[in-house]
């Protein structure tokens, strides 16, 4: 539907062009909407593509052309030595709460947010153990669940596997859903989890868990995400 959309805009535009005579405003201000219509035509393309396959990618310390890799594969990946170059250490190498703040968090976590983001959020929660969830869905297009301290159980369930996941969201409980099948990773403190977008996941807290949770969207992905989240429900 939106692909449509975007193809009419642009068929009116060079109409509009050829008919009229317009302002060189009023045609710089079409040509560039047509471009970003186009723009938004491919990203969305590319978000409706999903990597259904169970394959778990591991990266060290991953520069940020390896972050936009590891989005393009869009395979569930494990991040490790990230976190511990972060500045919110103490003296003795434990985690200060007082650091954990918006400013502190987006100086250290460039690498795992959009370049020039509309939308980035930070959202920091404690868990006790044997906390749980159920089955959730990734609407986000680029999260990363970072573990702060403690270890997570997390469950991961592919695409194809939605409707059942719709009929019953239950895992940990005694209704738990039987039917839909997933890969079980085990996250430790300062491990990272970027979670495909359009998957689904559950997690339980093997012991007290610090989570932050890495959310941004860009004047692209951000209405195609709206949209899609409609469409969805």
């Amino acid at each position: 539907m939106i692909i449509k959309y975007i193809l009419s805009s642009l068929f009116f535009t060079n109409f509009l062009l050829y008919k009229y005579i317009m302002s060189s405003f009023d045609i710089i201000l079409i040509v560039l909407c047509s471009i970003y219509a186009f723009m938004l035509s491919i990203k969305y393309l590319s978000l409706q593509k999903k990597n259904i396959k169970y394959e778990l990618v591991q990266k060290h310390k991953p520069k940020k052309n390896e972050i936009i890799d590891i989005l393009n594969i869009k395979s569930p990946t494990i991040i490790t030595g990230e976190v511990e170059d972060w500045f919110i250490f103490d003296k003795n190498d434990t985690i200060d709460k007082e650091k954990l703040n918006n400013k502190t968090i987006s100086e250290n976590s460039n690498n795992l947010v959009y370049v020039s983001p509309i939308v980035r959020k930070y959202n920091i929660n404690n868990y006790q153990n044997k906390y749980f969830t159920n089955i959730l869905t990734e609407s986000n297009t680029r999260h990363f669940l970072v573990l702060l301290q403690g270890e997570l159980e997390i469950n991961l369930y592919n695409p194809p596997q939605k409707k059942l996941i719709q009929k019953n969201n239950q895992i940990y409980t005694k209704n738990a859903n039987k039917e839909v099948k997933f890969i079980t990773v085990k996250l430790y403190s300062e491990q990272i989890l970027y979670i495909p977008y359009q998957w689904f996941y559950s997690f339980k807290c093997k012991s007290d868990c610090l989570v932050l949770d890495i959310n941004s969207e860009t004047i692209l992905t951000l209405p195609i995400k709206m949209f899609l989240d409609i469409k969805n429900k």
